[in-house]
């Protein structure tokens, strides 16, 4: 699902950023082919396995940890004439697993700019915040939160010790708390 606000935002703000742009979780990825369509000359990542974590089965009609085979589809429909879309079709912690110790690889994708909107399991939200800090470490970044707030506690609490062991420069709430960007500048205060 299209997250409007932030979109805007990336919108207008890769107008003027040196960095490409990492989406996690996609759903459709309408927000990733608009962004490619407008920033051609930008790489927009997109990271989603398409398995259903139990928040939009109502949406999707598929049930927890089933695929989402219809996202999949229309994803990859928007996407066919878009050559600046690479997208990694797995989880958080199999990209993370993937490009540790890859800085070549890393330095070459020059990301800073990140909608986190994947899993909203806590550990999950964990693992997409240190994947973000290990793609974007040398440099200051701006981080989207989709779905901080009450309705989602584990989204919430991750955000919370995002703030308790990152350097943040600035944080802005966005859309009545609903999502939240954060600009930090590494390093890294504490571990997972």
């Amino acid at each position: 699902m299209l997250c409007a606000v932030s979109f805007r935002y990336f919108q207008e703000h890769l107008k003027h950023s040196p960095y490409n742009y990492l989406e996690i979780g996609i759903y459709n990825g309408d927000g990733p082919c608009l962004l490619a369509k407008e920033f051609p000359n930008k790489t927009i990542y997109t990271i989603d396995p398409f398995i259903e974590d139990g928040h939009t089965t109502q949406i999707s009609g598929v049930q927890r940890n089933e695929k989402l085979s219809r996202q999949k589809t229309n994803f990859l429909s928007h996407k066919a004439a878009l050559t600046n879309i690479v997208h990694f079709e797995m989880t958080s912690f199999d990209f993370l697993q993937s490009i540790k110790g890859k800085q070549e690889e890393i330095d070459k994708m020059n990301i800073g700019n990140v909608l986190i909107d994947g899993s909203h399991h806590y550990e999950d939200i964990l693992i997409d915040i240190e994947l973000v800090r290990l793609l974007t470490h040398r440099h200051e970044t701006h981080i989207i939160f989709d779905d901080y707030n009450d309705k989602h506690y584990d989204v919430k609490r991750a955000v919370n010790y995002f703030r308790a062991n990152y350097a943040i420069k600035k944080e802005t709430p966005l859309h009545d708390g609903t999502f939240l960007l954060m600009e930090t500048k590494w390093p890294l205060l504490k571990m997972i």
